[in-house]
C-alpha cells in the first residue's frame, strides 16, 4: 500500500513541475506535391528552397520547434494573436526554431512564410536559442506591412524584447511583440513614436522639429517686419502748416515715431 501511495505521488508531482508541450504538426512536401499557394510557381530556382522548408497549417500562426513554450501559453499566445488578425487584417507568425544549420535565418524565415498560405501582408517573428544564447528575428511580407513596420521599428521592436527572451520568458516576450504590433498599427504611421517600458507603443513629441518650426518663423517675422521698417523710414512724410498766433507758416517733419515741430516768432 505505502509503494502504491509513493508511485502516485511521485507521478502527481511530475505532472505538476514538468511542462507539456504542444507538438507543431507538419506535412511532408514532395516534389509532386509542393504543397505551396496557388500563386506560388515551383521551378528550378526554387524546389530546393520549398522542399526544406516546413509545410504547416497556416492557421495555427505559432509554431514552437524549439519547445520554449508550454501548450497552455500556446494556447493563450494563438488567441492573443487572432485577436491582432482580427482587427488589423494583417498576419502575425511567431516561430521558433532550435536549430538553422547552415541556413541564413532571415531566408529561412521569408521561405516559411512565403511557401505556407499566410496572409498578404504580415509579420514573422522568430526565436532561436543557440549555444552563444538566444537569437531573435523579425521581418514583414507585402508592402503595407513593409510601410508599417519599417526597419527602425523593427529594431526598437527587437531591442524591446531581447532581455524577456535572454531571460527565458518566452511567453511573455510573445505576447509583449504581438502587443507592440498592434500599438503600432493603431498609432498609424506616426513617425514620432517609442515603446515604454510596458511595451505601449507611445506617440513622442518632436521637441527638434518645434525648436526648428519656432526659429525659421521667428526669422521670417523679423525679417519681415525689419524690411517694413525699413522702407517706412526712407520716406518721411512732411506736412506744412499754419500757426494761427505767429501768421508763420511751419515745417512739421514726421519720421516715424520721432515728431519734430519747429517754429517762428515775429519778434
Amino acid at each position: 500500500m505505502k509503494k502504491i501511495f509513493k508511485i502516485t505521488f511521485i507521478f502527481v508531482i511530475s505532472l505538476v513541475f514538468i511542462n507539456t508541450y504542444a507538438s507543431t504538426k507538419t506535412f511532408t512536401r514532395t516534389a509532386d506535391k509542393p504543397l505551396v499557394p496557388s500563386g506560388i510557381t515551383v521551378d528550378s530556382t526554387n524546389k530546393e528552397a520549398i522542399l526544406s522548408t516546413p509545410a504547416v497549417d497556416a492557421s495555427e500562426k505559432v509554431y514552437d520547434f524549439a519547445e520554449l513554450l508550454s501548450e497552455e501559453e500556446e494556447n493563450k499566445l494563438v488567441k492573443k494573436i487572432n485577436e491582432y488578425i482580427d482587427n488589423t487584417g494583417y498576419d502575425l507568425v511567431f516561430l521558433t526554431v532550435k536549430d538553422l544549420g547552415k541556413k541564413d535565418a532571415t531566408n529561412y524565415m521569408y521561405n516559411f512564410y512565403d511557401y505556407n498560405d499566410f496572409k498578404k501582408n504580415g509579420t514573422l517573428f522568430l526565436v532561436n536559442p543557440t549555444s552563444n544564447g538566444i537569437a531573435t528575428y523579425m521581418i514583414t511580407a507585402g508592402e503595407e506591412a513593409a510601410n508599417l513596420y519599417t526597419q527602425d521599428r523593427i529594431q526598437k521592436t527587437l531591442k524591446h524584447l531581447y532581455p524577456a527572451f535572454k531571460g527565458g520568458d518566452t511567453y511573455k516576450g510573445a505576447e509583449v511583440y504581438v502587443k507592440i504590433c498592434a500599438g503600432f498599427y493603431n498609432i498609424n504611421r506616426d513617425k514620432n513614436a517609442r515603446i515604454d517600458a510596458s511595451g505601449n507603443v507611445v506617440k513622442t513629441i518632436p521637441w527638434i522639429e518645434i525648436v526648428i518650426i519656432a526659429f525659421a518663423s521667428t526669422f521670417i517675422i523679423m525679417f519681415i517686419l525689419i524690411k517694413k521698417n525699413k522702407n517706412t523710414l526712407v520716406t518721411p512724410e512732411r506736412v506744412n502748416y499754419l500757426n494761427t498766433n505767429s501768421m508763420v507758416i511751419n515745417r512739421d517733419s514726421d519720421m516715424l515715431i520721432d515728431k519734430d515741430i519747429s517754429k517762428e516768432f515775429k519778434k
